[in-house]
């Protein structure tokens, strides 16, 4: 069964729906997120989502965890060169031990895998301390 479908509007966009639950998605790179917004997007959001798998499992609380996150091209915008993504930790204060294995856990994402090994990843920390 298929996840996403999509349907391109003629002018650049692309409306895309989840097929489980029916949420929207616009794709356009002038009006919404463009493709690769999405890749950085998607890298960003599933550690983040690895985090807080890890702090549930280990009484902690990350209510509040923002992120911000960048691409950066290479020849001639034809692919990403490089991501970066910025956690900005809420809760706390976190043990040295915590702190290593959020950084270990953000790593071992299913689309952090997924990345062609070429791609700098950049994921760091911003410890609300």
């Amino acid at each position: 069964m298929e996840n996403v479908s999509g349907v391109y509007d003629g002018t650049w966009g692309i409306q895309c729906t989840h097929t489980k639950t029916g949420a929207p998605l616009l794709v356009n790179p002038f009006e919404s997120y463009s493709p690769t917004e999405l890749c950085v997007t998607a890298l960003a959001t599933c550690t983040l989502i690895k985090l807080g798998y890890y702090a549930q499992k280990h009484g902690l609380d990350l209510t509040g965890t923002r992120f911000s996150a960048t691409e950066d091209y290479a020849e001639a915008r034809k692919r990403i060169a490089s991501i970066t993504v910025v956690y900005h930790m809420a809760g706390g204060p976190f043990s040295a031990k915590d702190k290593e294995a959020f950084q270990r856990v953000a790593a071992s994402c299913p689309v952090h895998n997924s990345l062609l090994p070429d791609i700098a990843v950049t994921l760091s920390f911003e410890w609300n301390d």
